[in-house]
Order: structure tokens, then C-alpha cells, then sequence
């Protein structure tokens, strides 16, 4: 008969020792990383379903009450939204809330001005009708206008930029019943003040919108716009006094078919990226992505100034939200997710494309906000598998390392329903457009390429590539261009000129304005006018 005192190894154990202070630690630290992680979750999934769900049938019916109940400022400094004094144009109001048309929204004079600004560079097979769809908002035709910016005259882009310009004239549509007629102008602009592409691009029509305008919409040129977006994301800024910007989650449009790359990408924004997305922007914390942006220009004056204070940061979105963030004003989330959908060569690799522009984003968030960097791996599904999986092994259950498998199984099973979830809440087709089989593929495999990107992207961390041209990014987010291989380098020599085109093929009465070309803004002699005849027959041709 063994002897009482005898000791019993840990391996021999068939169940945890929590007699043992260090088993006790680690059961406590798993805890809290489990509970957090499906706090994650569960916050990310409710919120996205009551945000992008349960309210978007209210939206036309919330702006129009807004407009008809209360005065409404939106702070530009050039325009008051008066309430209306009739309890009859309420009850007319609320019947043209059912209408999709814009044209027959009542008391339209009282909306605010809003001009989007479309940056465009190239073009794609999906380009003219993501552009359209900024032409067929539910918003009053009269209160918005659209400005694409260009960086030459012959980019891919000019000629469906035209197209659609002479499509929605009301010149072209002054015969045809119940057709639309948007403002537009044609901005082909490079101004270098500063490393950021996309800021030097819009500088020009950026100024000319501040004259005119009480809120500016920059959205990329990759975007889908779905039509209540905009009426929805300024009902968002003027019931909320103290909002300074709304802006929308980033997604994928709804569509089969999508090239496996893609999915892999789209996986991405509607898991990892979309969680945080939401979670922080519930919270409060400052996390925008500029894909998508409705900037209510008095506290944007107030915090920035112009829109070149920015063109030194690469992720002039960031930026861009910390100081308005900084200053007291908040940052709204619109109820309708920008919706990217690009269409691509068969000759381009997506998947590689996915992965330069995650480890741009990722040494981009490196040298901005480092500390978040560090913490963000560890809200991963395969990196916090690996780590909950070995530490209760190896501590918890050491005799048996197969507990290991169990767990990482159970771990990765339920992390991809609650993404299936999320995903849904946010596309309602997204079961329907690929197999379970194909999701899981995707997920699966963006959710281990993570970690080659977090590992690239250490390497060379202030080394960034954007297009053609290389950047170099200093702590803090500093940019500066230092190779390019292209038309759109900053050259210190002409950084003081401006090289715009600033078009006006259509004006609000469907004739042909003037078109300019400045070499120097500061010089008059460096202008020169095309005539509208020549203007004419090159609109003509490029519409055809």
C-alpha cells in the first residue's frame, strides 16, 4: 500500500490544479481575453443590426420631420434650413416620404447645399455606373451638386465624367418627364502642396464648394452609392449640433461571381475591420475611414482650416478625425455602409492587390498610432486562438496536448458564425450570392494571411506604396514623397503653381459655360478660354 504523503505528478492530473497560484493567474487572464473578445463580438453584431437594419426605413421620414418640426443650422456660416410654419406642408411632406423621387419631395429650398466631391483616377467596366448612382440619390436634385476631380485632361475617366454630365443637363433632359437634372463640373486639377495624391486633387473644387456649399461629401471613386445614403447621412449632421462629420463603414456592394481574392477582401472589411469600425465608433473613439465623408464645413474651419493642412498625411482621414475629435465635435456613423465596388481586369491579381493596400493601411496605423498596433494581432482569430489555445494546454491540461486541438477548433468554429452573422447583418444576400463552402475558404484565408501582412509590414515600416509612387512616413504620420514612377510626383519646383482645368461644361440652366486653364493661381496672364463651340463637340463626342 503506497504511503499517504505520496506525490502525485501534474502530468498524472486528470483535472486542473487551481490550488496553484500560477493556474489561478492564467484561468483569470483567459477569462477576461475570452469575455472581451466576445464582447467584441456581440457589440460589433448588435449594433451593426440595429444601425444598418431596423432604421433604415425611417430614414427619409426622420429628415423630413427634421426639416418640418425645428430650425435647423448647419453652421456654414451661409445658410439657415428654416423650419416649416404650416402644419399643412407637414401632412404634404409625410405623403412624399413614400416617393423615391427627389423631385417630388416638398419644400426642397429647405435642405442644406451639399457638393460631393468624386477624386477619380483611371477607370474600370463598373466606373460609369458607380458615378450614376451619385445621380440618383432620393436627396433634392436642386440642393446637390457633383464635382469630379481629375488629374489630366485624358484620363480614362474624362469621357464617362462628360458622359453622364450631358445625360443629367437639363438641357438634354428639359423634353423628358420625370427625368433628373444634376449640377456638375469637371475639375482636372493637380496642385501640389503637399504628398497625399488625392488632397492635391481635390483642391480646386474643394474651394470652389466652400463658396457655395453648407456640407461637402468626398467619396471615392470606387463606391456605390445607394440612393437614400445622403439624405440619410445628413439627417445624421444637422440633428446632432455637436457632429462635425458622418461618414459611412466601409463594405463590399452586394453582387455573385465575385473573383476569390475579392471575397478574401471583402471577408476583411465585414469581419475584422468592420467589427473594430463599429465597436470604437459606439464607443466613441476617433476611427473614420475616409472612403466615405460628409464634413459639415464650420467645425471643419474651425479645427483644420483648408483642406491643404492635410495634404502631408497619407491617412489625411485619421488626421482629419483627431482634430475635429480633439476639438469636442463628434463623429457620426451613417446608417448606409459605403459600398466599394470595383470592377477589374481578369489580367490583375486581386489577391495580391488586397494584401499591398492591407500592408499599406497596416505601416500606415504603425507609425500613426502604434500603441493600438500592438494591441490590434491580439484581436485576431488565429493569432488569439494560438495564444487561448496553448496557454490552456500548457498550464491547465499539460498531460493531454490534444485538449489543444479541441480547443482551436471550437475557438475558430464559433469565431466564423459570429462573422457569418456580422457579415449578414451588413449584406442580407450574403448567403445567397456564394456557398458556405467558398465563405469559409475566404475567411479562412484572410484570416491567416493577416498574419504574413503584420510581419511585412514591420519590415521597412516607413516605406509606402501607394499607385506609382513610393512615400516615406515618420512617426507620427508625416509624409513625403520619395520615388515616383509616374505623372503625379510632387515636384518642389512647381509646388507653389497650379495646374488646374477647372471645367464648367453644364451650368445650373443646361448651357455650356467658360472653361479656364491656370498655370499659376496667383497670375492672370496665364489664362486662356476655350470656346464653347469647341466645348461643345468634344462633350458631344465623348458622350456618344
Amino acid at each position: 500500500m503506497p504511503p499517504e504523503n505520496l506525490h502525485v505528478p501534474q502530468e498524472a492530473q486528470k483535472t486542473p490544479n487551481f490550488s496553484d497560484p500560477k493556474v489561478i493567474v492564467v484561468t483569470v487572464l483567459l477569462g477576461i481575453y475570452i469575455v472581451v473578445l466576445l464582447l467584441f463580438h456581440f457589440i460589433a453584431i448588435i449594433y451593426s443590426t440595429y444601425l444598418l437594419t431596423k432604421r433604415r426605413k425611417r430614414v427619409t421620414d426622420e429628415l423630413e420631420n427634421v426639416h418640418e418640426n425645428r430650425n435647423i443650422r448647419t453652421d456654414s456660416g451661409h445658410s439657415e434650413v428654416r423650419s416649416s410654419e404650416n402644419s399643412e406642408n407637414s401632412g404634404s411632406s409625410e405623403n412624399s416620404t413614400n416617393s423615391t423621387n427627389s423631385e417630388n419631395i416638398q419644400n426642397s429650398e429647405n435642405y442644406p447645399n451639399v457638393t460631393i466631391l468624386k477624386p477619380l483616377y483611371g477607370s474600370d467596366l463598373s466606373l460609369e455606373s458607380r458615378l450614376e448612382s451619385f445621380f440618383n440619390l432620393t436627396y433634392p436634385s436642386s440642393r446637390y451638386k457633383v464635382y469630379f476631380c481629375l488629374q489630366t485632361e485624358d484620363d480614362e475617366a474624362t469621357p464617362v465624367c462628360k458622359k453622364l454630365q450631358a445625360k443629367y443637363s437639363k438641357k438634354n433632359n428639359i423634353s423628358q418627364r420625370n427625368s433628373k437634372s444634376i449640377d456638375s463640373k469637371l475639375f482636372i486639377d493637380y496642385t501640389n502642396h503637399g504628398a497625399n495624391p488625392k488632397i492635391n486633387n481635390m483642391l480646386s473644387a474643394w474651394n470652389e464648394a466652400t463658396q457655395n456649399s453648407d456640407l461637402i461629401w468626398i467619396c471615392d471613386a470606387g463606391i456605390h452609392a445607394l440612393p437614400e445614403t445622403l439624405s440619410d447621412m445628413v439627417n445624421r449632421l444637422v440633428t446632432d449640433p455637436k457632429a462635425a462629420i458622418c461618414h459611412g463603414l466601409p463594405f463590399f456592394k452586394s453582387k455573385s461571381n465575385r473573383a476569390f481574392g475579392q471575397l478574401v477582401e471583402k471577408t476583411y472589411f465585414g469581419t475584422q475591420h468592420g467589427r473594430h469600425y463599429l465597436v470604437w465608433n459606439l464607443l466613441g473613439v476617433n476611427c473614420m475611414n475616409g472612403q466615405s465623408t460628409l464634413i459639415k464645413l464650420a467645425p471643419f474651419k474651425k479645427s483644420i482650416g483648408g483642406l491643404e493642412e492635410l495634404s502631408n498625411h497619407l491617412a489625411e482621414d485619421f488626421f482629419m478625425g483627431k482634430a475635429l475629435d480633439d476639438s469636442g465635435y463628434n463623429l457620426v456613423l451613417s446608417r448606409y455602409p459605403a459600398l466599394q465596388d470595383p470592377f477589374l481586369p481578369e489580367d490583375i491579381n486581386v489577391f495580391r492587390r488586397y494584401i499591398k493596400r492591407m500592408v499599406r493601411w497596416t505601416r500606415l496605423r504603425m507609425t500613426m498610432i502604434p500603441g493600438v498596433c500592438i494591441a490590434e494581432p491580439f484581436t485576431e482569430c488565429m493569432i488569439s486562438g494560438l495564444i487561448i489555445g496553448l496557454l490552456a494546454t500548457g498550464v491547465l491540461f499539460p498531460y493531454n496536448w490534444w485538449i489543444f486541438v479541441y480547443i482551436f477548433s471550437a475557438h475558430i468554429s464559433i469565431w466564423f458564425v459570429f462573422d457569418c452573422v456580422l457579415q449578414f447583418s451588413m449584406d442580407t444576400e450574403f448567403f445567397k450570392n456564394d456557398s458556405i463552402f467558398r465563405l469559409f475558404a475566404a475567411w479562412w484565408c484572410r484570416e491567416w494571411v493577416t498574419i504574413y501582412i503584420l510581419l511585412k509590414s514591420i519590415y521597412n515600416l516607413t516605406s509606402v506604396s501607394w499607385g506609382n509612387v513610393s512615400f516615406h512616413v515618420a512617426r507620427g504620420g508625416q509624409t513625403e514623397v520619395a520615388q515616383t514612377g509616374g505623372e503625379i510626383a510632387a515636384d518642389d519646383d512647381t509646388s507653389s503653381k497650379t495646374h488646374s482645368l477647372i471645367r464648367n461644361d453644364l451650368s445650373d440652366n443646361g448651357t455650356l459655360g467658360e472653361d479656364s486653364i491656370s498655370v499659376d493661381s496667383s497670375s492672370q496672364e496665364n489664362s486662356r478660354y476655350l470656346s464653347p463651340d469647341e466645348d461643345t463637340m468634344n462633350l458631344l463626342q465623348h458622350a456618344e
